[in-house]
């Protein structure tokens, strides 16, 4: 479930960019994909991180991705769309839960964007007892000009839950 603040065009452009359907930035949608983890190959953070390749995969459809985890901030897919993390920060898991922000370059042909997607998750039970993950993405959009990105005001805002499920067997 999303909502919208600001520009929505450049809001859906970026969730494009980012595999999934602009027509799903509308009150009450609903986006479901499958996602999946790997060893950190970081030395200095032991762990998992979020296998970006498969996820845009699943998000966008398409099998024309280019991801490796040993240089996780390079992303290509259907070779045009280019994702570069520009700067990463991490918060760690505790019992109050964990997530990430992350300030990215997007490249999508002759157009270049700023974006920036926290994800906050906080461990819960559903309704059966069956342990989940829930959480908040927040995507802002900043404009770029002359290749500098003014990231003190953004052109749009898009919240979202997300709750992560294990796949039924």
């Amino acid at each position: 479930m999303a909502s919208v603040a600001g520009d929505k065009f450049q809001a859906g452009e970026a969730y494009r960019c980012l595999g999934g359907k602009p027509s799903l930035l509308q009150e009450g949608s609903i986006e479901k994909f499958e996602t999946q983890y790997v060893d950190s190959p970081a030395i200095e953070i032991s762990g998992v991180v979020v296998d970006r390749g498969f996820e845009i995969s699943s998000r966008a459809k398409t099998k024309d991705v280019q991801w490796n985890v040993e240089k996780p901030n390079f992303l290509e897919f259907d070779n045009k769309v280019k994702l570069v993390v520009v700067k990463r920060s991490v918060e760690v898991p505790s019992d109050k839960g964990f997530g990430f922000d992350e300030l990215l370059r997007v490249e999508d042909g002759s157009t270049t964007r700023a974006v920036q997607i926290k994800r906050r998750y906080r461990r819960s039970f559903d309704d059966q007892g069956n342990r989940v993950v829930e959480g908040l993405e927040i995507l802002k959009t900043f404009r770029v000009l002359d290749g500098i990105a003014g990231t003190e005001f953004p052109t749009s805002t898009v919240k979202s839950q997300i709750r992560l499920v294990r796949p039924a067997a």
